[in-house]
């Protein structure tokens, strides 16, 4: 997935980094990452394209969580 067309459209900000089968985002404590594994590409790129792809996330419980950590605070 480290395609750089498939990288210009990741929107959610706590997006770091992805591989093929994985993507790595903001942990929820400071200086960490949260991984999430995939057990193909395909099920990898469907979760970009409604939850990266997404400024809000979409539907990603991460995003959530670090949304909700930020209004927090």
């Amino acid at each position: 997935m480290s395609n750089k067309n498939e990288e210009a459209n990741i929107r959610c900000p706590f997006y770091l980094r992805s591989s093929a089968q994985r993507i790595c985002c903001e942990g929820y404590i400071k200086g960490t990452c949260m991984i999430t594994s995939f057990p193909d590409k395909k099920s990898a790129a469907i979760h970009m394209q409604t939850c990266c792809f997404l400024a809000d996330g979409g539907h990603c419980q991460f995003a959530r969580m670090l949304y909700d950590k930020y209004e927090k605070n």
